[in-house]
């Protein structure tokens, strides 16, 4: 197959933005100037706050080209992001994305990735208005920027939570961790539990109704995706708002695919749901009053929501309260310098 300077020199630069220029050539809502000019000319509603999010995946890190799609990791790449407006309230609206093209890629896994790309886009009612095509010595990269909104005045941020307010996290943390440690061991069994593990880790599902109807009812405080792990993210709530937490060890979602999955691994199930990283679920602090309602509300949508501990009193900390009594917990998950 081609290399990145083969096809570059084959096609050029400026015919590969023309390609992926042809992939969305309809005027989405607000793209006045979409691909092809030295900037996009894009426009907002008045009534709603700008929202703005920068993530890269980098192969090796995020993803493995052996185990994900082409179309998979161009998804990725936007659902990551994706996730990060849904944690403050917000829908994405236009994507950016600087693509770095190491030698020996292929010509089709280029299309099959900008391609995945531009469907999910559509799917989520989003536009690619731009970015950058570059070779590098490295490996793959795409770093995407999104630019969302929010209704003025409905920002869901960190820094909110009060004690006494409620914590409440959407679906089962830990599927996702588990399912990359299945990748990594290979050589699965046909398991319907540990195929949708893989799933889980695979693709990526951010919480973007969810968060719109947290936003609009104005009773989230404060939120955060899951995208290190429960306490570590739960921890940088804390830590913004200057309060500390508490969760209910019986409280803590395990889907029954987890426990099964945890079992084959031999790892404990709570340990992947509380430090796994990678779940891109939504953690709210509700207050107790509203917090029955979204959970209901939540229900309409498909979407679960657990009440899994509360706000408290004092320094940035996390306590595991069980009927053994309490424990302080480390901040888990993951982290790129740790």
């Amino acid at each position: 197959m081609t290399s990145p300077r083969g096809f570059l020199e084959e096609a050029g630069e400026f015919g590969l933005i023309r390609y992926i220029a042809e992939l969305h050539p309809d005027k989405s809502r607000g793209v006045l100037l979409g691909i092809g000019d030295d900037a996009a000319e894009i426009s907002f509603d008045p009534e709603m706050s700008i929202l703005a999010a920068a993530d890269v995946i980098v192969e090796g890190i995020h993803f493995y080209r052996e185990h994900y799609s082409p179309e998979q990791v161009g998804r990725k790449a936007v659902a990551v992001n994706l996730s990060d407006m849904a944690a403050m309230g917000g829908r994405g609206r236009f994507i950016l994305c600087q693509t770095g093209l190491p030698p020996g890629i292929e010509l089709e896994f280029f299309r099959r990735c900008t391609g995945g790309m531009v469907d999910y886009a559509r799917e989520m009612d989003m536009a690619l208005v731009g970015g950058d095509i570059s070779a590098t010595e490295g490996p793959l990269f795409l770093a995407v920027t999104i630019l969302g909104e929010v209704p003025a005045g409905r920002t869901i941020r960190r820094s909110g939570a009060s004690p006494g307010d409620l914590l409440v996290l959407s679906g089962f943390p830990g599927e996702s961790a588990a399912g990359l440690k299945l990748l990594k061991r290979g050589d699965l069994p046909d398991n319907p539990a540990l195929r949708h593990l893989v799933r889980s880790h695979l693709e990526i599902e951010p919480r973007v109704e969810l968060a719109g109807l947290a936003a609009d009812s104005g009773v989230a405080s404060a939120g955060i995706d899951l995208s290190d792990g429960l306490t570590s993210d739960l921890l940088h709530i804390c830590q913004a708002s200057g309060t500390s937490a508490e969760l209910e060890r019986d409280s803590i979602p395990l889907s029954a695919e987890l426990v099964e999955g945890a079992g084959f691994l031999g790892l404990d199930p709570l340990d992947l749901a509380l430090n796994g990283g990678e779940d891109f679920e939504l953690l709210l602090a509700v207050s107790p009053g509203a917090a029955g309602e979204l959970v209901g509300e939540a229900r309409k949508i498909g979407q679960k929501l657990t009440v899994i501990g509360r706000v408290a009193e004092g320094p940035p900390r996390l306590t595991m309260v069980s009927p053994g009594g309490r424990k302080i917990l480390g901040a888990g998950g993951f982290d790129h310098f740790g």
